[in-house]
């Protein structure tokens, strides 16, 4: 009888690459963006001859990738992409490492559990090749608990409930994080084992050393932060012991970067994951925890039929501005819809703060928020949007231009703030806006503002992220971060 053929770790990886564009649109959308390689002495330079990502590309050893079965590398790839596109590497800021590793690794399992399972169910009940499927290994980080969480909500769990162990203590751990060990004999994974490979593996002996090769130290300090982004410290959550990764070193290289280049890079693989949630809309698949990430980036916080109805009609009919009638909040008024006749909107200015204070969260709002107006009027509101800090940016795009979809347009910006000079630049350009309705800006607030007398009786509406702002002139509410 035949050997079987041992397939190399390039042919494996290829296989799994090939197996996720053909099958999962979704993933495989996102995968382009990436580039895959091998990295032997990369990785063993940094202790983890494993798989990880950088942010810019998916990088594995080929021993590790030996040691995995197909389906457990698709599960592993997926991973790596997910961390990616939920901009997990760019949002730590001043967090714990180790508790921000295990909090991104929960979001991911449990969202690539769920849309897993829902792609395999929708396969037309054909049979599902070996390595079509997508298997969680045993040692993941994953715990149902944390479903339909953000990765800053899990962390603000696991900083409240988690106990750091001793360094004798072994616990799970993700395969990039160490021996997988677990301190109790007889504990077993909640995981439900799917004959389909949906993603759910089935561990029923902890007592198996994981199949993750990593150094998996654990240097134990008095307060839970270990060295480093990548050393492994054992805690214990809901009753499991858990390893931290430890594959997350790469990282630090993202983390270093300044934070226009973290905001810039996170609305970049927001608009990849709105992009990418189209397929799930299109396969009729419920996208589980990801729905979370995916309406903060596409669900509006306002009635923006109503906002701007009573925003623009003032102007329309030569209502005055004159105060007090002009400082108040939106927030909890709803005034009634435009009728079907007048879903119609021309000529609004957006300008969004991209200054230096504003936060990547506090500018996908404001996106989330534009591109909501948009839908709600079926692309029936007609604008253009700006970008501003010190002064404003010369790219605009006007909505009609990118058939009311902002999901591609990247911001630019990062130095300071400045009010006047967005009017300074609607003065200097009334003729080619000789129609303009209103002016909306949407900023933190964290800028002087200039004299009401600069706005030329143009209606102004202030969209603010943060609280407590009181503008001198035009109307004003806020968007929650």
């Amino acid at each position: 009888m035949a050997t079987a053929k041992k397939i190399s770790a390039k042919e494996k990886m290829s296989i799994s690459r090939t197996n996720i564009i053909l099958n999962f649109g979704f993933f495989s959308s996102l995968l382009v963006h990436l580039n895959v390689r091998l990295g032997n002495e990369e990785l063993e330079a940094m202790g983890m001859p494993t798989m990880a990502t950088d942010g810019e590309e998916i990088i594995y050893h080929e021993k590790f990738v030996e040691n995995h079965t197909v389906p457990q590398l698709n599960f592993v790839v997926i991973h790596e992409i997910l961390h990616v596109a939920l901009a997990h590497m760019w949002r730590r800021n001043h967090r714990q490492p180790e508790l921000w590793n295990m909090a991104c690794d929960f979001v991911v399992n449990n969202a690539i559990h769920e849309v897993i399972s829902a792609y395999q169910r929708n396969a037309n009940k054909r049979e599902i090749r070996e390595n079509e499927k997508v298997e969680m290994p045993k040692e993941v980080l994953f715990d149902e608990t944390f479903a339909n969480m953000s990765a800053e909500e899990v962390y603000a769990y696991l900083e409240k409930h988690a106990k750091k162990q001793n360094s004798s203590s072994q616990g799970k751990s993700f395969i990039n994080g160490g021996s997988g060990q677990s301190s109790n004999s007889n504990q077993k994974s909640n995981q439900k084992n799917n004959k389909n490979g949906n993603g759910s593996g089935n561990d029923k002996s902890n007592n198996q050393n994981g199949s993750g090769n990593g150094n998996g130290d654990d240097q134990d300090n008095n307060n839970g932060n270990s060295n480093g982004n990548g050393d492994s410290g054992t805690y214990k959550v809901n009753g499991k012991t858990y390893k931290a990764p430890s594959n997350h070193k790469m990282w630090d290289k993202a983390d270093k970067l300044d934070q226009s280049t973290k905001n810039e890079k996170q609305m970049e693989w927001g608009s990849n994951l709105m992009q990418a949630a189209e397929d799930l809309k299109r396969r009729g698949i419920d996208p589980g925890s990801l729905k979370l990430h995916i309406n903060e980036l596409t669900k509006p916080q306002k009635n923006w039929k109503a906002l701007l109805r009573d925003f623009i009609e003032e102007e329309i009919n030569d209502y005055s501005f004159a105060p007090p009638d002009r400082r108040y909040d939106f927030d909890g008024i709803m005034l009634p819809d435009f009728n079907d006749k007048q879903e119609s909107v021309k000529d609004l200015l957006f300008f969004v703060d991209t200054s230096g204070s504003m936060s990547a969260e506090e500018i996908t709002v404001c996106y989330s928020e534009i591109q909501g107006a948009i839908n709600q009027f079926k692309k029936r509101l007609h604008g253009i949007l700006h970008f501003f800090d010190y002064d404003v940016k010369k790219k605009t795009y006007n909505f009609d231009d990118v058939y009311g979809d902002i999901s591609k347009i990247m911001p630019v910006g990062g130095g300071g703030t400045s009010f006047e000079a967005v009017f300074k630049y609607v003065n200097a350009n009334r003729k080619k806006y000789n129609d303009v309705k209103g002016i909306i800006i949407m900023t933190d607030g964290e800028c002087p503002y200039p004299p009401e007398s600069i706005t030329k009786g143009t209606p102004v509406l202030w969209i603010f992220t943060t609280k407590g702002n009181d503008p001198p002139f035009g109307r004003h509410t806020q968007i929650k971060v």
